[in-house]
């Protein structure tokens, strides 16, 4: 079960408030409720991380992802923001451990616009994390980790 979690992106750009019970807060009582359903609490929960990777470190069954980290058409703009992305996820990967197990791949923007379309930029993301490689493709979900025979 996927909830929007952090801050409701704006055509102008600028973050705003969260909505109602967007904070992955909300999730743990689900996630103890049901600990046979995964819950996945979408966009790092940006910018409030302890509050999804504390959970993702607590519960086997919460995950967190990458989606929607990416929000700027400016070229330089965007470059930052991979790099914050990644210096973010690298310290918070030394803080909970077991977050590299529960970091998703995952992109939701929908346009024309090529900044939205491409998404070399989130596979750059993991790309640069302090993981192994096996650690890398298991976030991407690429053919050589999950082998031909299980995909």
């Amino acid at each position: 079960m996927v909830f929007h979690c952090g801050e409701t992106w704006s055509p102008d750009n600028e973050s705003e408030n969260n909505a109602n019970y967007s904070d992955a807060k909300y999730i743990e009582d689900l996630a103890i409720k049901f600990k046979d359903v995964n819950f996945i609490g979408s966009h790092l929960n940006w910018p409030d991380f302890d509050n999804i990777f504390a959970l993702c470190e607590k519960y086997k069954n919460v995950f967190t992802c990458i989606s929607g980290c990416l929000d700027a058409l400016d070229r330089n703009e965007r470059d930052n923001q991979v790099k914050n992305t990644i210096e973010i996820l690298n310290r918070y990967l030394k803080k909970y451990p077991n977050l590299k197990n529960k970091l998703m791949y995952g992109t939701d923007f929908f346009s024309d616009d090529l900044a939205f379309i491409d998404v070399s930029d989130y596979i750059k993301i993991v790309e640069a994390l302090e993981l192994s490689e096996s650690e890398k493709q298991t976030i991407l979900c690429t053919k050589s980790y999950w082998g031909k025979n299980n995909i």
